[in-house]
């Protein structure tokens, strides 16, 4: 058990050798985590005043009221409002917020099947909990475009509303490096669900696209992965052993090391907006079909037929309800990559050695695909734009001593 100011972490674990062979061994443990709040949660509680700096939002009624054309810069914005009573929107906080905190717990099985070579598998968990959660009030109506408070801006309010858990299964096959070769192997199943932006999260830039209706943005965090794999492996090469090499041709075939890292996951969630999102993301109507095209256009990924517009109010310009889509409802392209390392060492003398490395990123120059454009308003809707970075190499050069 640890305690200090800003942190709490009662932490709890086991390790259970099952037989008398010392061949399996059951593991576990537990830990909470409390932490402090991020001080940015509190940057515009000092905004009490009409001086510089201030941010607002302004309505199609307010530019009118004020007169701001386009073009418009800060300095036209502080001539007109300067010496006016302008109303004023604040970042709030709720004064009996408790800290966040989480939850963290696993349990697995490790057996030893050689002397260099270990499996492990078993369930890791995150519970994380009294996360801050964003809420904005007095925004404009959807149908009118006028707030509900006109003498005020909208202003956020934070609370400790939301929550997210994490629930995976993770194996692992590990061989020490021995016999010149080093091998690990990593699957991972993973699930992680939240019902805003999750502890991603700082308190400002997550939100709701229906503040009456927080069940309809539960979704998966937007960086979970529910496949990934990874694979890393050193092979000493021993050329100069196998020709039974001496003296200077020793030297000159011996000392290569050959080594590299796969990976491979499945693509990050994503959902169908519409327009420029607000807070939370206003999200587009799914109305029926594969959401996934199946043509023969490789480069076109959503199925456009699949998704409707919301309606939107002519005056405000804002859509009359909230969208159908789920939050983070659709996985974008998944991906996979292959990097090489190519090295040879030189021992100079007993205490000088140096090693010379080529390495190549993405060594087969395989086009990942990026994610699709997501905006139903984009003439692009649908298409995917980019591809991951092509094949790169390096040369470097290492002196230990």
């Amino acid at each position: 058990y640890n305690a200090d100011r800003n942190n709490v972490t009662p932490r709890l674990g086991f390790a259970w050798t099952i037989d008398k062979q010392n061949k399996n061994v059951v593991r576990g443990g537990a830990g909470i985590f409390v932490a402090p709040f991020t001080i940015i949660n509190f940057q515009t509680n000092i905004y009490t005043s009409f001086d510089i700096p201030f941010r607002s939002r302004f309505t199609g009624d307010d530019i009118t009221k004020l007169g701001l054309k386009y073009p418009v810069y800060n300095d036209d914005v502080i001539k007109k409002i300067s010496g006016t009573p302008f109303p004023r929107g604040y970042l709030t906080f709720d004064p009996q917020n408790p800290n966040p905190y989480n939850i963290q717990y696993t349990l697995d099985y490790q057996r030893r099947l050689a002397r260099d070579l270990v499996l492990q598998t078993g369930y890791v968990g995150n519970r994380a909990l009294k996360i801050v959660a964003s809420y904005t009030f007095n925004e404009p109506n959807r149908f009118t475009n006028v707030r509900p408070f006109p003498g005020a801006q909208p202003f956020t309010y934070q609370d400790a509303g939301e929550s997210t858990y994490y629930h995976s299964w993770q194996t692992s096959l590990r061989k020490r490096f021995s016999d010149n070769l080093g091998l690990n192997l990593h699957y991972t199943w993973g699930k992680g669900l939240s019902w805003s932006a999750g502890d991603f999260n700082w308190g400002g830039s997550g939100g709701y696209q229906d503040q009456d209706n927080k069940r309809a943005d539960k979704g998966p965090i937007s960086y979970d992965l529910t496949h990934r794999f990874v694979a890393d492996y050193i092979y000493q090469l021993p050329v100069d052993r196998w020709v039974e090499a001496t003296g200077a041709l020793r030297h000159a075939i011996g000392g290569w090391q050959l080594s590299g890292i796969l990976s491979a996951q499945v693509g990050g969630w994503f959902h169908v907006s519409q327009g420029v999102p607000n807070r939370g993301g206003q999200r587009a109507d799914y109305i029926g079909g594969d959401p996934y095209y199946q043509g023969p256009d490789k480069f076109q990924y959503l199925n456009i037929g699949a998704f409707a517009r919301v309606p939107e109010s002519p005056v405000s310009s804002q859509t009359i309800r909230p969208g159908n889509v789920g939050r983070n409802s659709l996985r974008g392209p998944g991906s996979w990559g292959m990097d090489f390392g190519l090295a040879k060492n030189f021992s100079i003398t007993e205490h000088w050695k140096l090693q010379l490395r080529g390495e190549a990123f993405n060594v087969f120059n395989h086009p990942n695909l990026g994610g699709p454009t997501a905006d139903i308003k984009n003439p692009n809707f649908g298409r995917i734009l980019s591809v991951s970075q092509e094949r790169r190499m390096q040369i470097n050069a290492r002196l230990s001593f």
